[in-house]
């Protein structure tokens, strides 16, 4: 085999062996992106819920707690629960002392749409 002819299968297996590095590490990225992506999905879910439901937070601040052994990291989780143990004390506070007004009293609001979705999406997760 003539010397210049190896020398440019040498270059073109290299430019091959660099771009076949790149569309892994561009793999490697997104597949990174799309792991970061659905934890953050399923941790605001799971926030959601145990800001709706204190025995969820109780067993999530459980789980949390025993699978979480940086000492800086748990005492932010310990925060973070008693603050949804606030929200949902306050909430459930509210509901006590406010009557429910009869349909023919309460005015139409306005709200976006939104609005109406999210409200729905929290009643489904009160159900769950």
């Amino acid at each position: 085999m003539e010397p210049s002819r190896r020398s440019g299968l040498i270059r073109k297996k290299a430019r091959l062996e660099h771009q076949l590095a790149a569309l892994d590490a561009r793999t490697r990225e997104l597949n990174r992106k799309r792991e970061t992506r659905l934890k953050i999905i399923v941790g605001a879910a799971v926030l959601a819920h145990a800001k709706l439901d204190p025995g969820f937070a109780a067993h999530l601040n459980d789980v949390l707690l025993r699978a979480v052994v940086r000492p800086t990291d748990r005492t932010f989780l310990q925060g973070a629960y008693n603050s949804w143990r606030g929200a949902q004390a306050e909430m459930t506070k509210a509901r006590e002392s406010s009557p429910e007004p009869s349909p023919e009293a309460a005015e139409p609001t306005r709200m976006s749409s939104r609005s109406l979705k999210t409200r729905e999406r929290y009643r489904d997760l009160e159900q769950l």
